[in-house]
């Protein structure tokens, strides 16, 4: 039967790992964890039932204006240059961090494969293994197998996580 082994198996040392898991049944679950998510999927690539939230933008907007009082601190000589630098370093990377999270992916990938059709689209012969891979690894940034707390031969579900990518 194909399984999946853990890359740590050959060590020899704490973080050996004799992990395994058995391909077909890890592989229909991960696609239809897929086709669940995309059924749920609006044509924009936005969950159908979420609100976009502006926590991103309010936290940029705030450390902006930190920029800018920082700025002014500075300017005013209420601190020396080399804290400025180390403060505004700071705010500088949390701002570039935040802004890369808030990148709008490009969905053409999934179009026509979003909504109540998904599993028909899915299923259908003009899809590719191509396209199913492409739009598996546009959804999902990994799949995580955990330790089985099962007895040998009896599948552990719960010990499969799949980590998805932010849309």
């Amino acid at each position: 039967m194909p399984s999946y082994l853990c890359t740590r198996k050959s060590r020899n040392d704490e973080k050996k790992c004799v992990r395994r898991i058995a391909a077909v049944k890890l592989e229909e679950f991960v696609t239809e964890a897929a086709i669940d998510l995309l059924g749920r999927l609006t044509v924009s690539g936005r969950l159908a039932s979420a609100t976009p939230t502006n926590a991103l933008t309010e936290a940029v907007d705030a450390d902006q204006r930190q920029l800018a009082e920082l700025n002014q601190m500075w300017t005013a000589k209420e601190i020396s240059t080399a804290e400025y630098r180390v403060m505004r370093k700071g705010i500088i990377d949390r701002i570039a961090k935040a802004q890369k999270r808030m990148v709008v992916r490009p969905v053409k990938l999934l179009d026509g494969l979003t909504g109540p059709r998904a599993r028909a689209t899915w299923e259908a012969d003009e899809m590719t293994d191509e396209r199913r891979n492409a739009v598996l690894r546009f959804l999902f940034s990994g799949v995580v197998i955990d330790a089985s707390g099962k007895p040998s031969g009896v599948f552990d579900w719960d010990r499969i996580d799949i980590e998805q990518n932010q849309l």
